[in-house]
């Protein structure tokens, strides 16, 4: 065996050992329920973004930290009271060659669905995206006032 050979070898185990550490740490630290490997194609399994939602002068206001994704690779969604974020961030490098010492950042499809507090105005949302954080603004709307209508049994609606 060449010495080539014996490197690229221990490369290989090298990434397996971070992909096993990964994976055990995203059962145990995060959310209960393991991280795709990373590069590994799985459609499947997707990431969650850091997200905030906050609520001013009747904005409610999401921010999602998205550092690394272009604009191009952001869905974004309002389906009644929820706002579906939905995307991919790319590797920085898919070198297969290259030795790993560290996975930190996670990479592939990411997807989180925020339930809103309220009725919005769905007419009215503005989405920026600058810097790797995209912030979402929706116009809270004031809810609809039903008349009640009595009818009495003896005399029929009043």
């Amino acid at each position: 065996m060449t010495d080539d050979t014996a490197r690229r070898r221990r490369r290989s185990a090298t990434r397996v050992t971070y992909q096993i550490d990964e994976l055990f740490q995203g059962m145990m630290l995060h959310t209960g329920r393991p991280a795709a490997f990373r590069g590994s194609g799985e459609t499947g399994s997707c990431w969650r973004p850091a997200i905030d939602v906050y609520e001013a002068d009747d904005v409610l206001t999401i921010v999602v930290e998205l550092a690394g994704v272009r604009e191009d690779q952001i869905n974004l969604a309002l389906d009644e009271n929820v706002v579906r974020v939905r995307g991919e961030r790319s590797p920085v490098s898919s070198d297969p060659n290259r030795s790993v010492h560290a996975i930190g950042i996670q990479y592939g499809p990411f997807a989180a669905d925020i339930r809103l507090p309220y009725s919005v105005d769905h007419e009215d949302v503005d989405a920026l995206y600058e810097n790797g954080i995209l912030q979402i603004r929706l116009q809270k709307t004031a809810p609809t006032q039903i008349a009640v209508t009595y009818i009495d049994p003896d005399n029929g609606p009043d």
